[in-house]
């Protein structure tokens, strides 16, 4: 309410409950971090608050299933790469088929282009793991090392039929339970009113105008 007010000048009429998941199994993305010190083994985890030190994760409960334990199968493999020093960080997302069965997005974002060696051990762990794998330098694209079918990763709507893609890197709303519900909130909002025009003022995608 005071943000509105002060920012927009606008005074809600109704304040809606706020949307709520579980507090677990429900993140669907994260970015982790990378440190390969002088001495000792890599470290792949979270940055720990108000510190640049790298705390080490193996499991994330937090995280999707698809994704939670996937930083401990991924920091022995990185670690075996010739330059391991090269990645900067990881991101990881979960990707919707068709069907509603979830995939797992790596992205790692790498200062140089992987080796041959290092491309082709980076593939076969993600067609291990069933997962997409992207590589991706500063001011470029992601490239696609590895894909585990067809279609691009996405995410799904079911109640408006749509099934969004994505590349590594695009925003995406962290919860995927709460992002369905919003869609659906704002949808019976809107169906209630006479509304011609609406703002999507911040929609990743395009959540809602889509």
């Amino acid at each position: 309410r005071e943000l509105l007010a002060r920012q927009a000048g606008l005074e809600p009429g109704v304040l809606e409950a706020p949307l709520r998941s579980a507090p677990f199994g429900y993140r669907r993305r994260a970015r982790l971090a990378w440190h390969v010190p002088r001495r000792g083994a890599p470290v792949l985890g979270f940055r720990q608050e108000g510190s640049r030190d790298v705390v080490a994760v193996d499991e994330c409960l937090v995280l999707d299933p698809v994704l939670a334990t996937l930083p401990g199968r991924l920091r022995p493999m990185l670690a075996s790469l010739r330059r391991p020093r090269d990645l900067g960080h990881v991101e990881l997302t979960v990707s919707e088929s068709g069907d509603g069965s979830g995939r797992a997005v790596v992205y790692l974002h790498l200062v140089d282009d992987p080796s041959p060696e290092d491309g082709a051990r980076l593939a076969a762990f993600a067609e291990t793991a069933g997962a997409y794998l992207y590589v991706g330098m500063a001011g470029q694209r992601p490239q696609c090392l590895y894909r585990p079918e067809p279609a691009p990763p996405g995410y799904r709507l079911p109640e408006a039929g749509l099934r969004l893609t994505f590349e590594p890197g695009d925003f995406l709303q962290g919860n995927a339970a709460v992002n369905r519900r919003m869609v659906g909130s704002v949808g019976e909002w809107l169906a209630r009113v006479a509304a011609r025009h609406v703002v999507d003022a911040f929609c990743g995608l395009g959540n809602f105008a889509l």
